[in-house]
C-alpha cells in the first residue's frame, strides 16, 4: 500500500488516504435465496356460545287443562359444539331445566312441557333474557 493523500483535519488531527497496489478484486454476489412464502395461521373456531330467541307459549286450553308447553329457539353462535341448559322460570321460580347440545352454527327449537300451574292467574314465563305471559284459558275457547 502507499499513501496517497494527507489531509490535515483542524483539531482532530491527520487524515491518510491509503491507495491499494493492485486491484481489489470483485466480490461475486451471493446466489439467489429463495425465500418460502409466510406460514399460513389456521384460524382457530371460536368456542360454544349460545343465544335464546323466539319464546313459544302454548296457552292452557279446555283440552289441555293438565300441561302446557314452552318453547325456545337456541342458537350456538360459536364454532365447536357445546352443551346449553335451558332454564324455565315461571314467576321467577326455576320451573324445569332441559340441556341441548349444538355443533357450532346450529339452532334447534326447544320444547318444555309443564304441568298445569295455578289455572285461576296468569303467569310470568321466562327464559334468559325473553319473557311472556302465561294467560288465564277461556274456559269456553275450545
Amino acid at each position: 500500500m502507499r499513501i496517497t493523500r494527507i489531509i490535515p483535519i483542524p483539531l482532530i488531527g491527520v487524515l491518510v488516504i491509503l491507495g491499494a497496489c493492485s486491484p481489489v478484486p470483485e466480490i461475486a454476489p451471493p446466489p439467489p435465496v429463495a425465500i418460502a412464502p409466510a406460514p399460513t395461521v389456521a384460524s382457530v373456531p371460536k368456542p360454544a356460545a349460545f343465544s335464546t330467541s323466539n319464546l313459544t307459549i302454548r296457552p292452557y286450553t279446555v283440552e289441555t287443562a293438565s300441561e302446557t308447553q314452552i318453547g325456545v329457539t337456541v342458537t350456538n353462535t360459536g364454532g365447536l359444539e357445546g352443551t346449553y341448559t335451558v332454564v324455565l322460570k315461571i314467576d321467577g321460580a326455576i320451573t324445569k331445566t332441559q340441556d341441548i347440545t349444538l355443533a357450532g352454527g346450529m339452532s334447534e327449537h326447544v320444547v318444555l312441557t309443564i304441568p298445569l300451574v295455578n289455572w285461576f292467574t296468569a303467569h310470568v314465563v321466562s327464559i334468559d333474557q325473553l319473557t311472556g305471559e302465561l294467560p288465564i284459558p277461556d274456559p269456553d275457547a275450545h
